[in-house]
This record gives C-alpha cells, sequence and structure tokens, in this order.
C-alpha cells in the first residue's frame, strides 16, 4: 500500500510514475512538451538579514511568507516547498498543474533592526528602590514588545534602555506601576523637538 501511495498516473499520457519523478502530475516528457517556455518568473521579495521578516506593503513576521506571497500573487493556489521555492498551481489546457516558481530575497534592514543596532532608544526606565523582585518580569515583558538597547546597574538602581516609548507605557500600564516622567530635548525633526523621556519607578 505504501509503494502504490507513491505512484501516480501521468495526466497526459496516462503513464504510471513515481511521484519523485513528477512534475505535478505530468510525466517528464509530457511536462517538457506541455509546459516548456511557461516557466513563471520568480518571485521578488525584500527580506531583513538580521530578523528574517519580510517587507510587503509593511514589515511582516517571517511565518507570514505564504500569506505575503498569496497576496503578492493574487492566488491561494501556492505552498511553500523550501526558504526560497514555492509551487503555484495554474490551468492550462482545461488541466491544473503546479508550477515551482523561486523567491529572490533582496536584502534590507527593517526600521527596527536599523535602530536596534545602532543604539537607538525612546525612554529610559528608571528602577529604584526594592526593585530586584521585580526586574526580570518587566525586562521579559518589554522584551516582548520591543528591544532593549542597554541596561546599566546604577548604584542606586537599574536603567532600561527601550526602544519604543509606546511599549514601555504599555507594560507600566499592565504591571499597574506609576511612574514619574521627566523629559529632555534630543533634537529636532521636520522643525518639531524630539524629547526622550525618562520614567522613574520607585519600589
Amino acid at each position: 500500500m505504501a509503494n502504490m501511495a507513491r505512484v501516480i498516473m501521468c495526466a497526459g499520457c496516462g503513464a504510471k510514475i513515481s511521484r519523485s519523478e513528477a512534475a505535478g502530475t505530468f510525466c517528464m516528457k509530457c511536462y517538457t512538451y506541455r509546459f516548456k517556455g511557461r516557466e513563471l518568473k520568480d518571485v521578488k521579495l525584500v527580506k531583513c538579514p538580521r530578523c528574517g521578516r519580510i517587507s510587503y506593503r509593511q514589515w511582516m513576521e517571517p511565518e507570514k511568507l505564504l500569506d505575503v506571497l498569496k497576496e503578492k500573487l493574487k492566488t491561494d493556489k501556492v505552498r511553500l516547498i523550501g526558504d526560497d521555492r514555492l509551487l503555484q498551481a495554474i490551468s492550462t489546457e482545461g488541466i491544473e498543474i503546479e508550477m515551482p516558481r523561486l523567491i529572490l530575497f533582496e536584502e534590507q534592514s527593517c526600521r527596527d533592526c536599523n535602530r536596534r543596532y545602532t543604539g537607538y532608544f525612546e525612554a529610559i526606565l528608571q528602577l529604584r528602590g526594592d526593585y530586584e523582585k521585580r526586574a526580570d518580569k518587566i525586562i521579559k515583558m518589554l522584551r516582548e514588545q520591543t528591544f532593549l538597547p542597554k541596561i546599566e546597574d546604577m548604584k542606586d538602581g537599574l536603567d532600561i534602555f527601550v526602544g519604543e516609548k509606546r511599549a514601555l507605557n504599555y507594560v507600566l500600564t499592565e504591571l499597574h506601576l506609576k511612574a514619574l516622567k521627566s523629559y529632555k530635548l534630543h533634537g529636532q525633526k521636520q522643525g518639531k523637538r524630539i524629547y526622550r523621556t525618562t520614567y522613574c519607578v520607585r519600589f
């Protein structure tokens, strides 16, 4: 039964062939005759070499690659057969066959990775007092939401440099922590002043 499951009948000539020798539902002879010159073009996408995220309209997580391909190719009849190869079903002469396509990735760092590796941060969270029991959980939650370019042990506590202020506000709200805020002018962008915020939480 196992051997039978690996044998199919060619949709073109009816010959029995093993799945490993098949091109979709055709033997190689019929495939070459019917589809020669109809190879599908390579699919081009942008991929971050650091985190693996894919850029299509916006940066998306690596596990969304199949969804990105379906949207880009405007078809659901797509499946991955490797990190950089796919099969796309097309219909011709009343017969549907899966055609191979190569995915070509252009490497380009995403915004988050650019910021992460250049030491960018929007806020500093200062933990003061008896903070040791809470620090690990706070750091873990922050890392789930954003990146932390630096953590410094200070004489009077711990300073956590936070990539995105939005993420810090979310974590503080979730943990019901109140912070004393202070602001420092960092620069200007398009005529607007840019401030970095320091949040001080005392336990």
